[in-house]
């Protein structure tokens, strides 16, 4: 492994500084999930409205966002690893805020699936600049915890899109609801580029990291062992969550007949703060160790019992029981954010955060977020003929599973780094 001794000194930003760029990377990353998940609490008056199958919303939900996420997602890191991250990070909320309120104007499949792939361009640039950020502003003992606290904006994103969503769509419907939400994502972009400080401006030009060649930093990438089990590991529990996610407004909708406020409000309120707690705690269960190999291990056993959990809620006969059930599964199976990205960090060159984040995201994006909503999508309408309005629940309980697996592939990251043996963090 490597032994890092050049990063961005801490002190040059200042304890104040770095507290007011976490706040504002926290909205940042409200923003980010709020504009892609809103579409969640939408899917059954989108479907209705535009006639479309549940294939065709989780094509154009699912893979045809990842497409777009994934492409982009590597170019815009490269960019963040070499010029100024905060004046990026404004660029990218900008357009995904203007591409979610486009979707006001879709008429069509083909018009829905091209501003939700606008969406996914915009977003591909959010964590890898966010990640490198952070790095920037705090030493590896102290990026779990930080990480966790602004991936914990993902979840409020959730509830608010859920809750607020699903009110706002039964009084203006779904197109003025796709406006109105993505409107406040353009002063976020100003406010941003005002506060946030690029560290590296700070430094003498000999003391800046400067980005490795492309290939060659792929490559060390891929040949190192615990890279990929965690970028595995982020793939089943994204690809799960996101599956789930996607679709369990409609699974509550079509299951117990709830009309769309009343499942966004419940399902926001309890999918978006479980999952607000779950990235905060996770951090905490990951813990401040130097170790890489530890703050992945116990993550990826609680892991593996949220994903196991998270069956139950899908078998419950009333609503009340599920959301019962959903709450405390939720929370655990969010715990892997934290523990994979603060170990990506912690364990790759400085001058490659943002690429080694990407190459992961780019794996999430196409794998995970492609796959999972699409794969919802395409099993419900394979098992519809047998298995009728339940053909969701079947579904649904497959991502369950994807998630296990991922908590599993976290125990063989930490096996991984167990045998690479102990890593020097000095200076990162």
């Amino acid at each position: 492994m490597h032994d890092i001794s050049h990063t961005v000194p801490q002190h040059l930003v200042g304890r104040t500084r770095a507290i007011a760029s976490v706040a504002i990377l926290f909205v940042v990353v409200f923003f980010n999930t709020l504009d892609r998940m809103l579409i969640a609490v939408l899917i059954e008056p989108i479907k209705a409205d535009l006639r479309l199958s549940d294939s065709e919303i989780g094509l154009a939900v699912g893979l045809l966002f990842a497409i777009c996420y994934a492409g982009c997602s590597i170019p815009a890191a490269r960019l963040a690893d070499r010029l100024d991250r905060p004046l990026l990070l404004a660029i990218f909320v900008s357009f995904w805020s203007m591409m979610t309120m486009m979707m006001a104007t879709v008429n069509s499949f083909a018009a829905l699936a091209l501003v939700r792939m606008g969406v996914g361009a915009g977003e591909s640039g959010c964590h890898p600049t966010n990640h490198s950020l952070v790095s920037s502003y705090f030493g590896p003992e102290r990026r779990a915890r930080v990480l966790g606290i602004v991936g914990a904006g993902g979840a409020f994103g959730v509830l608010f899109a859920m809750i607020a969503g699903g009110a706002l769509a039964s009084v203006v419907g779904w197109r003025m609801t796709f406006l109105i939400m993505g409107a406040p994502g353009l002063l976020v972009a100003l406010l941003l580029w005002f506060i946030l400080l690029e560290p590296r401006r700070m430094m003498h030009s000999d003391e800046r990291p400067r980005p490795t060649p492309f290939t060659g930093s792929v490559k060390t990438l891929l040949q190192n062992p615990a890279f990929v089990w965690l970028t595995v590991a982020a793939v089943l529990c994204t690809g799960g969550s996101m599956g789930i996610a996607t679709w369990l407004a409609a699974f509550f909708m079509r299951t117990y007949g709830m009309p769309v406020e009343m499942a966004g409000f419940w399902l926001g309120l309890v999918s978006g703060g479980a999952g607000a707690i779950g990235y905060v705690l996770g951090g905490y269960v990951s813990g401040n160790s130097l170790d890489p190999a530890r703050t992945v291990r116990l993550p990826g056993f609680f892991i593996i019992v949220g994903g196991l959990a998270l069956t139950l809620p899908f078998l419950m006969p009333d609503w009340r029981l599920a959301l019962l059930l959903l709450l405390p599964a939720t929370i655990v199976s969010n715990f892997w954010y934290s523990a994979v990205f603060a170990t990506i960090q912690n364990v790759v060159l400085p001058e490659n955060r943002a690429l080694a984040s990407a190459v992961t995201l780019l794996a999430m994006g196409s794998l995970g977020n492609g796959l999972g909503p699409s794969l919802v999508g395409f099993l419900s309408d394979l098992f519809a003929p047998m298995a009728g309005h339940r053909s969701l629940l079947i579904a649904l309980l497959v991502m369950a599973g994807w998630i296990v697996a991922g908590g599993c592939s976290l125990i063989m990251a930490y096996r991984a780094l167990r045998r690479l043996g102990p890593v020097s963090l000095a200076g990162r």
